[in-house]
C-alpha cells in the first residue's frame, strides 16, 4: 500500500463526515428556497451552480470528456435528477436528505470510473 493510498484511507471517513455536514447545511440553506419557487426551477437551479462550481475548481476535466462519459454522466443525471423530482414533489423537503444519500450511494457504485 503506497503512502498516498494509506493518507486517502485516512481521510475518507472524514470526508464523509464533511459530505454528510454539508448536506445537512444545505438543507437549511434550501429550504425556503424550496417552498418560494417550483420544484425544477429549484433543482435547475441546484444543478448548474454545482456544474459550475465544480467545473471552477477543476477546468482541466473538459478534456477528459469522452463518449463513454457522456452516455453515463447522462444516464446517471437523468435518474438523478428525476429521483430529486421525484422526493421533492412526494415527499416535501423535509425528506429529501435522508432519502437521497442511498440513492447517490448507488450511482456512484454503479457509475464511477475504474
Amino acid at each position: 500500500m503506497t503512502a498516498r493510498h494509506q493518507l486517502q484511507l485516512k481521510l475518507a471517513p472524514w470526508a464523509l463526515l464533511s459530505v454528510a455536514a454539508a448536506w445537512g447545511f444545505a438543507f437549511v440553506v434550501m429550504k425556503d428556497a424550496i417552498q418560494r419557487q417550483s420544484v425544477n426551477n429549484f433543482l435547475f437551479t441546484r444543478f448548474s451552480l454545482a456544474v459550475l462550481v465544480m467545473l471552477l475548481i477543476r477546468p482541466q476535466t473538459l478534456k477528459l470528456f469522452n463518449k463513454d462519459l457522456l452516455q453515463r454522466g447522462s444516464l446517471a443525471g437523468v435518474f438523478l435528477g428525476l429521483g430529486s423530482r421525484r422526493l421533492l414533489v412526494s415527499n416535501g423537503p423535509v425528506q429529501q436528505l435522508p432519502d437521497s444519500l442511498p440513492v447517490c450511494m448507488l450511482f456512484l457504485h454503479l457509475f464511477w470510473p475504474g
